[in-house]
Order: structure tokens, then sequence, then C-alpha cells
């Protein structure tokens, strides 16, 4: 009875798998199947139960995949996918089936699992079909071949595959890279190749270089779409030899060289540039274009310095800073050797060029007084201080700059200052330098401000007294002589009605401060007259020697040079300036008449006996006129006096370090005090070794320091 249970049993059990396999599910009864194998297993007939089964499973197996050599190569990958996704159902539905045998006899046995078992019937069968696993991996490379020349494949189809050699396999890893990922980098290495060839013949260097990174992006996607993910660094690699490191001949001489990107800062072409070379370990070579185009922007640069104006000049180092600094920062990846070799030939030509701390005061006084009204204030700011930070000889640079701030603050309130920006430039100067290095413009500040309260006392003064029978409206500015610039002491003769005031000014101010006495800056003063010429009003600002000049002639209709020299006290070389300025062709308010030789009828050559007289047909565009104007000798008189004064703070500063040195060391070797005095003054300039020597020979003279008279190399410090 027991084997014709059995015999029932099995038969039942090959009609139901023959009915998984005809994928007709719905007439199997699981129920059924169920008590069946639960009988047959009380009856110990699991063994003949698991081997049906096994048989069963790999005859299905072998029909299956014989099935896929008939297909053609169009079909085979969608047919294989579609075969295999049911399979894998069709197996675990068995597994389903007879998951009762699974619990009482199998996981007591050493046998494997069924589903274990089915799969890996599919595997054995799979593989040792190697023409089938030819025509597959064949299909696989040139679908990517399409995909590569831009024509859609099944992405989700060529995923499966790939997955599905992965999952037939029990080293995955190995079959993958065995089986397709050999094959396919070796017809990748050769396509790209090819490719490379077609680039190099048409594409500029740039669009080369572009065009690889692109072909990386593409072929590093593909692998993150459906390939396994060890072929993503591989495939990387071939690229970068085949199309890069194979090709360096071609693409040193290419056009549109990595020179021109340098010089355009083109960002984008710059990183793919580094990195691509980056990756074949070739940055010396860039290290090397980098290296000349940086020497040779350098010298173009600062070989013009007097060629060019020092506005021109100051922007010039800006965006060459800028550039290579963003080069540096946005493409190169902060390349500490490329950093290196910038910043020293940088700063050494930046210190070699003397003018430079002259400059720059120059730059952000012109782009403050012109562009401070369009919102860049900040941006010209932050181009100073990033050059300023370079400079070595801060001191220079602080000496023009206080003349030229001294200028603008004496027009605050015209055009040409803005507090919000002086006050930003100071606080930046102040955080880049020595702590007293902003003092005498903080001080100079200040100044102006309690000048302008004195104005207001002196405006009730000037109401309460009923002083405006003098007819002249007046703006004080009270400046110490300890801060402000010295300027030579000129007394010309003053206007009367100028003397009354000035009169009323001096007693207002003492009766405020006693013990104070104002010394008049007369060449520092500035006026507006009002004039009236062809029934035309105008306002004219003038400087105190040019209103002067003018108010002469209210009496007189011309006045050779010696006779106004005489009537105003002006200094010669102040008054030609004075009276060429208001004779100046584009605006001439007063001219020199032509005088003939006597006997003759030529003009005399001698300007002297030419005199000045008012230009009785003056017109112009605008009702106020700016007649000060900075002249080729005062910017001269201008850099004299900053040089002179530099000298001058800088054998103090001098003096001031090797005394402090040696109240310190007491006794210190010559060479060893030199080093100690440039090390303690680097922050503000390098002295030369021949001004250190005088100035230690000069405090040996007023015995600070004595020779050592065993050693003459040895400076004593005298207490």
């Amino acid at each position: 009875m027991n084997k014709t249970l059995l015999q029932e049993g099995l038969q039942k059990i090959v009609t139901t798998i023959e009915l998984v396999y005809d994928s007709k599910p719905q007439q199997i009864s699981f129920l059924e199947i169920h008590s069946l194998i639960h009988k047959l297993s009380l009856l110990h007939f699991g063994q003949q139960i698991y081997d049906i089964i096994r048989d069963l499973v790999e005859e299905k197996s072998k029909e299956t995949i014989n099935s896929f050599e008939k297909l053609t190569d169009e079909n085979l990958l969608s047919s294989l996918d579609k075969n295999y996704q049911i399979f894998k159902k069709q197996v675990t539905l068995v597994q389903n089936l007879f998951s009762s045998l699974e619990s009482r006899f199998i996981k007591f046995t050493k046998l494997q699992p069924l589903y274990f078992v089915s799969m890996n019937f599919w595997v054995k069968e799979f593989l040792v079909k190697e023409k089938l696993l030819t025509r597959i991996v064949q299909v696989l490379i040139d679908n990517i071949s399409l995909e590569r020349q831009d024509i859609p494949v099944d992405q989700i189809l060529m995923k499966n595959t790939i997955n599905m050699l992965l999952e037939v396999s029990e080293k995955p890893r190995e079959l993958y890279q065995k089986l397709f990922e050999e094959p396919f980098l070796t017809s990748s290495k050769t396509y790209f190749h090819y490719l490379s060839q077609e680039m190099l013949n048409d594409l500029t260097c740039a669009n080369y270089l572009q065009k690889t990174i692109e072909i990386i992006r593409n072929e590093t996607d593909r692998v993150t779409k459906y390939l396994y993910r060890s072929t993503k660094l591989k495939i990387e690699k071939i690229i970068q030899e085949v199309m890069i490191k194979n090709q360096l001949g071609r693409i040193k001489t290419m056009r549109s060289s990595p020179v021109e990107m340098f010089q355009k800062a083109n960002i984008p072409d710059l990183k793919v540039f580094y990195f691509l070379f980056e990756q074949i370990n070739q940055l010396d070579w860039i290290f090397g274009l980098f290296r000349d185009w940086v020497n040779q922007c350098i010298v173009d640069i600062t070989s013009v310095t007097n060629k060019i104006s020092p506005i021109n000049f100051v922007k010039n180092i800006f965006n060459y800073h800028l550039k290579v600094n963003k080069i540096l920062n946005e493409a190169f990846k902060n390349n500490t050797r490329m950093r290196k070799h910038f910043n020293t030939v940088f700063l050494e030509k930046i210190h070699e060029n003397q003018e430079l701390p002259k400059m720059l005061p120059q730059y952000i006084d012109f782009m403050l007084k012109k562009d401070f009204e369009s919102n860049n204030g900040e941006e010209i700011i932050q181009e100073s201080i990033t050059i300023f930070k370079l400079i070595q000889d801060k001191d220079i640079f602080r000496r023009y700059y206080e003349l030229y701030f001294a200028r603008r603050l004496l027009r605050k309130g015209k055009n040409g200052f803005n507090e919000h920006y002086e006050k930003l430039i100071i606080s930046k100067l102040k955080l880049n330098a020595w702590p007293l290095f902003t003092k005498k413009l903080e001080d100079m500040m200040t100044d102006i401000d309690l000048s302008e309260d004195i104005n207001n006392d002196f405006k009730n003064y000037f109401d309460t007294h009923n002083l405006i029978s003098i007819g002249i409206q007046t703006s004080l500015t009270i400046l110490k002589n300890s801060v402000w610039p010295a300027t030579p002491k000129i007394t010309p003769k003053i206007p009367q009605d100028f003397t009354e005031l000035q009169q009323e000014i001096t007693k207002f101010y003492n009766h405020k401060h006693t013990g104070r006495v104002l010394m008049w800056q007369y060449q520092l003063c500035s006026c507006e007259i009002s004039a009236r010429f062809h029934r035309k009003s105008y306002t004219l600002v003038t400087t105190l020697f040019q209103a002067i000049a003018l108010q002469k002639f209210e009496k007189k209709d011309k006045i050779l040079f010696q006779e106004m020299h005489e009537l105003t006290d002006i200094p010669e070389k102040q008054l030609q300036i004075a009276l060429r300025q208001l004779s100046d062709k584009d605006c001439r308010i007063i001219g020199r008449r032509k005088i003939k030789q006597q006997g003759s009828h030529k003009v005399t050559q001698d300007l002297s006996k030419c005199p000045y007289c008012v230009n009785t047909k003056f017109k112009h565009k605008t009702h106020k006129i700016n007649l000060i104007r900075s002249t080729k000798s005062m910017k001269v008189e201008f850099e004299e006096k900053a040089k002179v004064k530099v000298q001058d703070d800088r054998k103090i500063v001098v003096d001031a370090a090797i005394v402090k040195i040696m109240k310190f060391r007491k006794s210190l070797i010559h060479n060893n005090l030199i080093t100690e005095v440039i090390n303690i003054l680097s922050s503000r300039f390098k002295p030369s070794i021949s001004f250190i020597k005088k100035r230690i020979d000069t405090l040996i003279d007023r015995e600070y320091l004595a020779r050592d008279e065993n050693n003459h190399k040895k400076y004593l410090y005298l207490a």
C-alpha cells in the first residue's frame, strides 16, 4: 500500500511541477500538495520526493537554456531576461509548494534547499554554453558602442543581463570580470584610441580636454546605471591613459594651448586640465608651464612702471594677483608647489619695485575721488589692501598716503571725500600694519571734526558781533602742526577785506583757547569768488594766491609779472603757478597781451614785458568753475617733500631700533646687530645694510654706542 501511495504521490508531484513550468499555477491545489508531502514525509519518503523534484528542475533548466541558442542577437537579451525572470519565479513557486519538505526533511540533512538546487542547475547549464555566453557579452558590448554614438539602448535590459551574470555564480565578481569586463575594457581601449585621433585633428586643446572629461563622465555614469562598480576606476584609467598620457606630445602643440587658458583665467578649462594631468602624474609639466607664464607676466607688468599711469599700474598688479590666485584656488586645488613659486617670485618683484609704495596711495586717492559714488568703494579698498599687504616699504606708503589723505580731508564736504570709505580703509590699514601706523590719520580726522564745531561757534560769533559788513563768508580748519604734513611758511600781502576777517578769526579763537597761536597756512586756503562776464555770473573756485592776483585786476587793466609779484609778495614760483592756472587754455580768465618790439612789427619774446590782463570775452558752459589744478612742478615738490620725510622718519626708527636692541643685549657683534635690526623692522620696511651702518656710526658719535677696544666688530651699549 505504501508503494502505491508513493507512486501516486510522485506522479502528482511531477504533474504539479509540469504545471509550474507551463505557467499554469492556477491549476495547482496548494493544500493538496502540502497534505501529500506531509503524508509521504511521515512515511519516510523525503529522499524520493527530493530526487524527483531535483531531476525535473534540472531537465527544465536544460530545456530553457537550450532554447536561447536558437535566438537571434537582436532578441537575445530580451528573451534571456524574460525567461530568466520567469525561471526565478518558477523556482520560488516550487520552493513555496514544497516548503513542508524543506521543514520536515531537507533541513535535517546535508542536502541543499530546493531554491539553490534549481539555481545551481541553471548556472551549470548556462556556463557550459560558451558560445551563448560569448554572444551575450558581444551584444552587451555592441549596445554600449551604440550608446556611445548617442543611439538609445534599453538600459534596464542591460542592467538585468549584467545582474544575471552576477547572480548565477558563486563568485560573481570573478565571473563578471572574466566574462564581461575584460573584453569590454579591451574593446573600449581600441575605441578611445581611434576617437582620440579624430578629436586631436578637429579640436583645440581646451575643447579636447573638455570632451575627454565629458567622456569620462559618461562612462562612469554608465557604470553607475547598469555595470558593476569595479569597472568604474578601470574605465577611467583607460581613458586617461589612451586619450591623455599617450597623446601628450600632440596635446602640447595643439591650438588654444594651456598658456592661453592662463592668460584668460579660464577656470573651467584649467580645472579640467589640472584634473586630467593630476590623474596621470603629469603635474610637473603643468608646473613648468605655470612657472614660465608667471615669470613672464610679472616681468611684463613690473617693467612698465614709468610707461603707464600709477592708476593703471596698480590696477594691473591687482588684476594679475587676483587672476593667479583664482587659478590656484579654483582650478589647481591650491597646489602647494605652485603657490610657493608664485608667492616667492611675485613678492620678489613687488619688493624690487620702489615705485609701488608711492603709486598705491595715488591710486587710492584717484579711485576714491572718482568712484566713491558708484557703490564700488569697498571693492577699491579691498584691492588696495591686497596690494598693501604685499608692499615691503610700508613706511613710504604711509608717508605718501598721509599727504594724499590730508588733501582729501581738507576738501571734506566737497567732491572727493567719503567719510565711510575713509574710515573703512584706515581700519583695514591698522589691521595689516603696526599699531601706530594710522595714528596721524586718525588725529587728522579728529582735527577736522573739531573744526566743524569751531565753525559753528564762529558762525554764531559772526552773527552776534554783526560782522556781515565784511562781506566774506568763511569756513575754518584748525590743524595741529605735529599731525599734519609740514608746509613752508608763506606770507603774502593780504587784501584789506581778508585782513579784517583774519583779525576777527584770531580774536575769536584766542578768546576760546588762551595760550595757543594761530599760524596761517595761506597756501592751503581756497576761495569761492563771484565773477561776471558778458552779463553772465560765475563762481570761481580758486586758491588764495589766485584770488589775490585776480583782486589786483579790479584797479588795473594790465599788470606785468614783476609788478604782480611786488603787489602781492607771493613767491615767484607760487605766483607763476597761480597765473598759469588762471590763463589755462581750458579756462582762460586772464591772458598775456602780446607786445611788439620797439621799432619793429615782430612780437617780443621777452615775456617779462608782456602784461597780464583780464579776458573780457571769457565764456564757460558751467556756472561753477574749479581753477585749482595740480601742476607738474607741484607734483615734483610733493614727491621731494615725501621722499625727504621718509628718510628722516627712517633715521629715527632705525636709531630707535638699534638703541632698543643694544639696551637689551648690552654688547653685540656687528653682523648680529644688522640682522636683528632688519628683523625688527621687517613689518615696516627693509633698511639697507649701508643705511644701518651709517646710523650705527651716528649713534657712536652721539655716544649711545661704542666699539669694543679688543674687537672692533663688537659694539657696546653706553648707559
